[in-house]
């Protein structure tokens, strides 16, 4: 492990498995600051303050976002004299045009800040290979970590009302396009059941849950009753309209042996390779997905965990790729 020669540190103002992931497989000390209420960035700060005069780093690890405490880092370097790393999340570099002059401005300016970062850090790690192309013209120094499949423990199945059940992965945010998923409710055989998970009053359209026959609203799941619901339906389905985005719903079906109905991108296909059907993101093009993986359940079931054994081989050489690189910092 990292720690046994040196003294790393990950720094995040949020809570993210991801950390707990990476952190665990480097083998450094993850400290996780989110402060609620109107003083928590000045609460995050004193936070940061304490663990770096506690701990004396060499090489801080930060999680971006936030830009905030990547700036902070930045302007302590000199007085605690550590090498800074960003884990730099797919988002956050995927700019959109907007309509307005003050939201071009901010746009504008944010990206100026950005790019200055990225300039100033000794190391970046990105999820995948697409994103690293991009961030390659800003630092030489970009390695690539995908998250990692989660290792749940089988649980026991629930009772489900289709004899194929499928699962919609769904956070209603801007990059999902789940207005097609729930375009299919009168187009789906009578035996097929899609649950769709999240909170669907943040939805950007009305949603009257009455109106649907064959899909279910299954609303803000416990992180027990995800796994379970997950090992129980016979695929699900994880949407975006985002390149050079590595869905998370994605590594939790591989996890738990689910095969996968994913959006037709680049980046996904070239890191998830096998037990997957992909689709464009329209209704048309979903229902045709559904229907090959319903006809081949099992192969795509073989498959689903062939990758998950593949993917926790690799994600362990790219960890080892890393530890070398931060001990050449």
């Amino acid at each position: 492990m990292v720690t046994e020669t040196m003294n790393i540190i990950w720094v995040a103002w949020q809570k993210w498995p991801r950390n707990m992931w990476i952190t665990k497989a480097l083998g450094v000390k993850l400290y996780e600051i989110d402060n609620p209420g109107k003083l928590r960035y000045l609460l995050n700060i004193i936070d940061t303050i304490k663990i770096l005069n506690e701990n004396r780093p060499l090489i801080v690890i930060a999680m971006f976002p936030s830009i905030f405490l990547t700036l902070f880092l930045l302007a302590l370097k000199p007085k605690y004299r550590f090498k800074l790393v960003v884990d730099l999340h797919t988002i956050i570099a995927d700019f959109h045009s907007h309509k307005s002059l003050k939201q071009k401005f901010i746009s504008r300016i944010y990206n100026l800040i950005f790019i200055y970062l990225l300039k100033k850090v000794e190391m970046i790690i990105v999820t995948n290979e697409g994103y690293k192309s991009k961030i390659l013209r800003i630092n030489r120094n970009v390695f690539v970590l995908p998250d990692n499949i989660p290792n749940y423990i089988e649980p026991e199945k629930v009772n489900l009302e289709g004899t194929f059940n499928i699962l919609y992965i769904c956070s209603y945010s801007q990059d999902e396009p789940y207005e097609e998923i729930l375009g299919l409710d009168n187009k789906l055989e009578k035996n097929i059941r899609i649950y769709v998970t999240g909170d669907y009053k943040k939805s950007r359209i009305k949603i009257e849950k009455q109106k649907y026959n064959k899909i279910i609203f299954a609303g803000y799941l416990s992180d027990e009753d995800y796994v379970k619901i997950l090992y129980s339906v016979d695929a699900s389905i994880v949407l975006t309209n985002y390149e050079n985005c590595l869905v998370c719903g994605a590594y939790e079906s591989i996890a738990a042996g689910t095969p996968l109905i994913l959006s037709n991108k680049k980046a996904l296909r070239n890191y998830f390779f096998k037990g997957v059907v992909y689709t464009e993101n329209d209704k048309e093009s979903i229902l045709k997905a559904i229907n090959i993986v319903k006809k081949s359940k099992e192969k795509y079931s073989y498959q689903i965990k062939e990758l998950r054994d593949e993917l926790n081989n690799n994600y362990n050489r790219k960890i080892n790729k890393i530890i070398t690189s931060l001990k050449c910092l």
